[in-house]
């Protein structure tokens, strides 16, 4: 299993990865977890990810341009890997799931977190 992580706090992982259960999954290679900065995408001279959010208020957004060209990156590295043919990764169709629409390699699971979302449980996670 493998398993990308984007984030714009890569450090964070390094500890948690490097303990435990899951030091053990890696090193017996049952999983293979990698940490992407989602800055390292950017197409801003500051490497900027984030953006006040339009219309005003507190807090900041996400942009999505950092975000869609890491998962463009590495879709299109496992492709690759996989010996298919594609020069770019297309975005799911509007209303569609992204494994449904042939946007990403068949068993791929990409999950958005948002804090509007719900709440993450263990139910989740095993549907996942």
């Amino acid at each position: 299993m493998r398993i990308d992580v984007l984030t714009l706090f890569p450090g964070m992982f390094r500890d948690f990865l490097s303990e435990s259960i899951i030091k053990r999954a890696q090193k017996k290679k049952k999983v293979n977890i990698r940490i992407h900065n989602i800055r390292d995408y950017s197409t801003d001279k500051h490497k900027k990810a984030d953006d006040k959010p339009f219309g005003g208020g507190p807090g900041m957004v996400m942009n999505i341009e950092p975000i869609y060209n890491a998962l463009k990156h590495i879709v299109g590295r496992r492709t690759a890997a996989r010996g298919r043919e594609r020069s770019e990764a297309k975005p799911p169709r509007r209303g569609r799931r992204a494994e449904q629409s042939g946007a990403y390699p068949k068993g791929t699971r990409v999950i958005l977190l948002s804090p509007q979302g719900e709440k993450f449980e263990q139910k989740t996670a095993k549907r996942l």
